[in-house]
């Protein structure tokens, strides 16, 4: 933002925060069990609950995400 950006201009009263300022910590616990739950599918074998593009998705024994179990 540059420094003459009109939301610069607001009052004293306002506060600007990246996006993850609204981030609490319970949210960021569950973000990282997450993360660590679709990638321990993967190691075992399985996909993963979040496939932005499951096509694309194919391990290395050459099954598609058709043929895989996703996680819990």
């Amino acid at each position: 933002v540059r420094s003459d950006h009109k939301l610069l201009t607001l009052t004293e009263r306002f506060v600007c925060t990246p996006h993850i300022g609204g981030l609490s910590l319970e949210a960021e616990a569950e973000m990282l069990k997450f993360a660590t739950d679709c990638l321990l599918s993967v190691l075992d074998g399985g996909r993963p609950a979040a496939v932005l593009n499951p096509d694309a998705f194919v391990i290395s024994r050459g099954r598609t995400h058709e043929e895989l179990e996703p996680m819990g």
